[in-house]
């Protein structure tokens, strides 16, 4: 569910033991969906327990409240309308009849500017919080990492995400955390590394004879690197998680 809705993606943990629904939630959050467990009132807490320790809870209520809420998202400008475009995209939008009965077409944004700006304040309120500019970012991504926050927070618009973000340093700190959503999967931009294989290793391999090719490799969020075919880590400056799994090689 998490790969096919993504970012519209919702999963709610019951009453229930081990820890497989902890896995579920990690990977809707980690496409930005909405994750939901129960309280303190499941029959058997194991399990919702795991999932909320592991912090890819969003809510955490009894069942009755959890329904509320669901009923609540779904009537959600953000939800129920189609997800919103980039700011910087554009497509041919039909005006009012021209003088000569004609419609004008004109290419312009369709983004409405109020909301465009509410998510420029956003950005600039997270580089002077965090000293990253998500403005480099993927828009599209960043508008849905914004929109879940302001769903989670029960917010219309942006212009009033911005106010709450100017009030409340911890939601600040958690849209912070949203924006970097810890996904471990080194190889998950597979266009990346095809043209990493096509062009650039291709390349470098033609200007070295018998000489090793060193390559740095940042560690992934769980410490996740590349591994040869022993299964062991030949990357240099490795995670603190990397360095202590068996079998690592510095």
């Amino acid at each position: 569910m998490a790969e096919d809705c993504q970012d519209r993606a919702i999963g709610v943990i019951l009453s229930g033991t081990a820890t497989d629904g902890t896995l579920g939630l990690e990977a809707i959050k980690g496409q930005g969906g909405i994750t939901f467990a129960q309280d303190g009132s499941a029959r058997y807490d194991s399990m919702p327990r795991s999932a909320i320790a592991s912090g890819s809870v969003d809510f955490v209520l009894p069942p009755e409240n959890i329904a509320k809420e669901l009923s609540r998202i779904a009537h959600h400008p953000y939800v129920a309308a189609p997800p919103p475009v980039s700011p910087d995209s554009h497509q041919e939008v039909l005006k009012p009849k021209a003088p000569g009965g004609r419609a004008r077409a004109s290419t312009e944004a369709v983004g409405e500017k109020p909301r465009e700006d509410g998510f420029r304040g956003i950005l600039v309120l997270l580089r002077n919080h965090s000293g990253v500019d998500f403005s480099l970012y993927k828009s599209t991504t960043i508008q849905r990492r914004v929109t879940r926050r302001m769903v989670v927070n029960k917010i219309d618009t942006p212009e009033d995400y911005v106010a709450l973000l100017r009030r409340d340093t911890k939601e600040l700190k958690a849209l912070y955390s949203d924006m970097l959503i810890s996904v471990t999967g080194f190889f998950r931009n597979a266009e990346a590394f095809d043209i990493l294989k096509r062009k650039v290793f291709a390349r470098l391999v033609q200007q070295r004879s018998d000489d090793p090719i060193r390559v740095w490799v940042l560690g992934c969020s769980t410490g996740q690197e590349v591994l040869d075919s022993d299964g062991l880590c030949r990357s240099v400056g490795q995670s603190p998680a990397a360095a202590q799994a068996p079998g690592v090689r510095h």
